[in-house]
């Protein structure tokens, strides 16, 4: 079932981006928010109070949220009613021990990169991350079928999320940012990416490594 969806989110996203002009596009896009809240928000105790008497279709005059208001109501603000504390231990033993395969039941948390001085979670059922899988590869890499696709994912941390684009077309393989670039230039040079997506900062390094003449990779496409 996973990779049936998986195909059809390919599909789908290779299909969308042709409207004839920008209001068709908005008038789809508000079309799908409306549905979506609908369908969500009284599942979320934290954003169904949040509307109040707002309509759904009034949804840009909801006031805006930041990532602290998120934390600080993590459990009323995902679906699943999946705690703060339950979140932070499966991500902080994945961090601990560098093994991201950790999950609440079936629903995979991940940290954000922290970037901002607040790390975040984010949640993902089975579904959700076959839609991803299938959307970034019908975004990404177009020609799938043709295969020989290699993936090469530079991330702090890694997440079922990121491995299930993994599949009999395409080869993934993570590279933690938490060892050295020195450490990970071997296995990238054998491995030889045809796609790479890292931060700039790592990007720029690699680059000093192939002028260099310590790594020889020819990537087909690049993702900063």
């Amino acid at each position: 079932m996973k990779i049936l969806w998986t195909l059809w989110c390919f599909f789908i996203s290779r299909r969308r981006g042709r409207w004839k002009s920008r209001e068709s596009l908005l008038r789809w896009q508000n079309k799908k928010v409306v549905n979506f809240l609908k369908k969500y928000v009284p599942l979320s105790p934290f954003y169904f109070s949040r509307f109040g008497i707002l309509t759904f279709e009034n949804w840009r005059q909801l006031p805006p949220v930041n990532k602290k208001i998120i934390m600080d109501n993590f459990a009323g603000a995902n679906t699943l009613g999946i705690t703060k504390e339950d979140a932070f231990a499966v991500a902080e033993q994945g961090e601990t021990t560098r093994n991201f395969t950790g999950m609440l039941g079936k629903i995979s948390v991940g940290l954000s990169s922290g970037t901002s001085g607040h790390r975040g979670f984010f949640l993902a059922t089975p579904k959700e991350r076959a839609r991803y899988a299938g959307t970034v590869l019908g975004k990404l890499v177009p020609d799938l079928f043709r295969g020989g696709h290699r993936v090469a994912l530079f991330l702090r941390s890694n997440n079922a999320l990121y491995t299930n684009v993994e599949n009999i077309f395409l080869k993934f393989k993570y590279f933690d940012l938490t060892h050295s670039l020195s450490s990970h230039v071997k296995d990238l040079g054998e491995f030889q990416p045809t796609l790479i997506v890292s931060p700039p900062s790592v990007l720029r390094q690699l680059a000093q490594e192939i002028l260099a003449g310590k790594l020889i990779i020819n990537p087909r496409k690049v993702l900063s």
